[in-house]
């Protein structure tokens, strides 16, 4: 309390402790809070920019060079990671930093066992009605599986078909290479605005005696020549 005294500054306040673009911080909050809302939040490298492009030409970037300048950095032309990791502590009530994720709702809430259990006795009762296969009175055990009351009585008439969907559109993935995004503690997860998918669909149908017969390949397209 001596030594403030002495000084002239009874309340420890040093400019050079803050931010030299204290003022327009609010703005750049504004910005992460906003994009990330839309789907499209920014990153480390992007805020950074952004922030030097806000005080490009004005009166803030002279006071990010004498700022630097009086710290005796090595970089003082730009605003970098030493801004950012301060920008993040002082408005940490805010934001945050986290990946992307893409969260398909729909087959998340549908997973459920008795929603399978439905899916196969419809599968079987169609089965039974196409006579390929017959309803027993007791329940027998397969080698795998829970015990059943079907049987199949033309194996060579049953075909699977399973797909696997494809999408080249590597911006629809959710993840960015890892990379974190700022946005605000509202949102669990940044979210991408949708781009026009690149999707394909393979199919392949073995027989019963899972021998290999057909396999098809679906490819989207937007134009139509037939």
């Amino acid at each position: 309390m001596r030594s403030r005294v002495k000084r002239g500054n009874l309340t420890a306040y040093n400019k050079n402790q803050q931010s030299p673009i204290n003022k327009i911080e609010p703005i750049i909050v504004e910005f992460c809070v906003r994009l990330g809302k839309m789907g499209c939040p920014l990153t480390k490298t992007t805020v950074i920019e952004l922030a030097n492009d806000i005080i490009s030409g004005t009166e803030l970037k002279e006071e990010v060079l004498n700022c630097k300048q009086l710290r005796k950095l090595k970089s003082i032309e730009k605003l970098g990671n030493a801004w950012y990791r301060g920008f993040l502590s002082r408005h940490e009530d805010v934001l945050t930093r986290n990946g992307s994720e893409v969260k398909d709702l729909k087959r998340r809430t549908w997973v459920k066992s008795e929603n399978f259990q439905n899916m196969y006795e419809n599968v079987y009762a169609t089965m039974v009605e196409a006579g390929i296969a017959e309803e027993l009175e007791e329940e027998i055990q397969h080698e795998r599986g829970l015990p059943t009351k079907y049987a199949l009585t033309k194996p060579e008439f049953l075909l699977f078909v399973d797909e696997t969907g494809c999408n080249t559109n590597q911006l629809n993935d959710g993840k960015v290479g890892g990379e974190l995004f700022i946005m605000p503690k509202i949102l669990e997860t940044a979210r991408h605005q949708l781009e026009q998918p690149l999707t394909s669909t393979l199919l392949s149908c073995p027989l019963s005696p899972a021998q290999a017969n057909l396999c098809f390949a679906l490819l989207s397209s937007k134009v139509n020549n037939r």
